[in-house]
């Protein structure tokens, strides 16, 4: 796994632009910037009626582009880098994962079919309309703690249908 993380300075991860055109970049920024602080200038000029304004707006102008210049530096010799292979793997953990999520919720939704109609009314109201348990206890004619011991059996069952699902799920592939 070291050696999967470690950058290589061929790796298209590494950085958009390679270190080369990475410099290039940065002269290319800069000399753009330098051609656009007069223009820049003229229009904040056109805006703002006091001139001392004009001259604070292009300071902060000026401090903003060093910013910005640190930024692309700090980049450059930024150790957290990962080459193609370590992030091709990422993503494919992250595919993976996506998909497991997927296939749960395809299952909950078919074991959510399965459950009486009074424990579905059950789960949608708590769960999908956030009625707080004393309120359906009132609803359903029991107590408190009977709402609390129903959920807990439905989410169990659920819980248990939902994995005979996803184990059915993998037989068949």
């Amino acid at each position: 796994m070291v050696e999967v993380c470690r950058p290589s300075h061929n790796s298209v991860a590494e950085s958009a632009v390679p270190e080369p055109d990475h410099l290039q970049l940065m002269r290319e920024c800069t000399a753009a910037w330098t051609e656009a602080q007069q223009p820049v200038r003229r229009f904040i000029r056109s805006l703002v009626r006091d001139h001392q304004h004009v001259e604070d707006t292009a300071w902060a102008l000026g401090i903003a582009r060093n910013k910005v210049m640190n930024y692309w530096s700090k980049q450059g010799r930024d150790r957290h880098r990962f080459d193609q292979l370590a992030l091709d793997n990422l993503m494919a953990a992250h595919e993976d994962l996506h998909q497991s999520a997927d296939d749960r919720r395809q299952a909950l939704a078919g074991c959510l079919g399965k459950l009486s109609a009074t424990d579905r009314s059950l789960v949608d109201r708590h769960y999908g309309e956030s009625i707080a348990a004393t309120t359906l206890a009132d609803l359903f004619g029991l107590t408190t703690n009977a709402i609390y011991i129903r959920l807990h059996r439905v989410r169990r069952t659920l819980l248990a249908c939902i994995e005979r699902t996803l184990a059915r799920q993998e037989r068949n592939v």
